[in-house]
């Protein structure tokens, strides 16, 4: 069966094999449609990331070939890097940049310290300047957020994850698509009532202003409802943007910043040039050093709790509590003292700091090193409209939102399903 598409998808790929020229490493986690690998180019030994996916002829390849053409056409020092594309025994082979910092999701998850304002300012201008060098080759993001943005061991911020991504055309300046993961969702995106008018570059500057929001709070607004609701709530006409919750916190820049995202009307959005003029990103004094400041605490704790581990086990090597194997033990001489903190990034009061639960431990078990479980980071979802079709198949039929939410949100990673959907009337 003929299968256009993909016959497409050959034509922009290598059909060489990948292993002569890259040797995988390790798995390093999963991105939009693929597991992600930690890869090295054999010949310069270039450490890379090749996301691989097996290809059937029943997946969304068009959104795949979307994401190589985004990867290739936006060569950016924000962007992460593309080196090539191969297709071998129906399994393509996507090699790009590796960005050995992690995510900033990545980041503050481990350390549980709300990023400092002039990091936030650092990784948000430099976000904005990759923004800024995609819209203007009518290139949308549509799922910026705290886990797309990337830091190099430098401490270099890197916008990734393209799977979503989406080109305007010169016949189509909008989008109508519902997709994205709905916290960093912007109104115009998630409201039945765009169906027509569609969106555009300025729903990417919308998520900008959450993910600040996500840096400071260590969540985006909403978190606490599930996503279905969420999307609802982004959706209705009474909806009101959300904002910094200590005010007195933060400065007035950052404030307004925040604000000017957050403009639910998209029309009076700034967009991504405009905004790289605005005081809390054009401040002279901001610098990389902010993300290395960053980079380092994440490693100090990594050191920390090695030191705390080792501790944890006796010569025999039977596992103990952590609490006891920091104190001092007639077993076994104390472990070396830890790295310090560096001064400017020291932990908050325990009344300051973000609370985190822990599922007890099996009665049979000894918890080694409290693991944070907190909510799960939802994946990016797909919803595509269509009304006219939801109207033939249910009649005068209700609000498909709340009568099926099983089969509207679907992790691009599991494939998609294009189930209409109605907002509420």
């Amino acid at each position: 069966m003929h299968h256009p598409e993909l016959a497409y998808l050959r034509q922009i790929v290598k059909q060489s094999d990948p292993k002569t020229e890259y040797r995988v490493l390790a798995n390093i986690g999963s991105g939009t449609y693929g597991d992600v690998y930690k890869a090295q180019r054999r010949d310069d030994r270039r450490l890379v990331a090749i996301k691989i996916m097996k290809i059937d002829p029943k997946d969304d390849i068009r959104a795949i070939c979307q994401e190589i053409h985004t990867l290739m056409e936006c060569s950016h020092p924000n962007i992460v890097q593309y080196y090539g594309s191969y297709l071998r025994l129906n399994k393509l082979w996507i090699c790009m940049e590796f960005c050995g910092g992690q995510s900033m999701q990545d980041i503050y998850l481990y350390t549980r310290i709300p990023l400092q304002e002039d990091c936030i300012a650092f990784v948000t201008r430099e976000t904005l300047k990759g923004l800024r060098h995609m819209h203007a080759r009518n290139r949308i993001h549509r799922d910026i957020k705290g886990a797309n943005i990337l830091l190099t061991e430098r401490g270099e911020v890197k916008i990734a994850d393209f799977g979503v991504a989406a080109k305007l055309s010169t016949s189509m300046v909008k989008r109508s698509t519902v997709i994205g993961t709905p916290y960093w969702m912007a109104p115009e995106v998630a409201s039945m009532e765009h169906r027509e008018t569609g969106y555009d570059g300025k729903c990417d500057i919308w998520a900008v202003g959450i993910t600040a929001i996500e840096y400071a709070e260590l969540q985006p607004p909403l978190f606490d409802l599930e996503p279905l609701m969420a999307l609802q709530c982004l959706g209705a006409r009474n909806y009101k943007p959300p904002t910094l919750k200590e005010r007195s916190k933060w400065s007035a820049h950052f404030r307004n910043f925040v604000k000017l995202c957050l403009t639910k009307n998209e029309r009076n959005r700034p967009d991504a040039a405009t905004l790289l003029t605005h005081d809390f990103v054009a401040n002279p004094s901001l610098s990389i050093i902010s993300t290395r400041e960053l980079l380092d605490l994440k490693h100090t704790l990594e050191e920390r709790e090695k030191a705390a581990f080792a501790a944890s086990v006796t010569p025999a090597g039977a596992k103990i509590k952590v609490s006891a194997a920091l104190g001092p033990s007639s077993e076994s001489p104390p472990a070396p003292p830890p790295p310090p903190i560096p001064q400017k990034m020291q932990q908050p009061p325990p009344s300051q700091q973000v609370q985190h639960h822990y599922p007890p431990a099996a009665a049979s078990e000894q918890p080694i090193w409290p693991v944070s479980v907190s909510k799960e980071r939802p994946r990016s979802l797909m919803l595509l409209q269509d009304y006219q079709q939801q109207e033939n198949r249910n009649g005068s039929g209700g609000n498909s939102l709340s009568c099926r939410p099983s089969i509207l949100l679907h992790s691009l990673n599991e494939g998609l399903d294009s189930y209409p959907i109605r907002g509420n009337t």
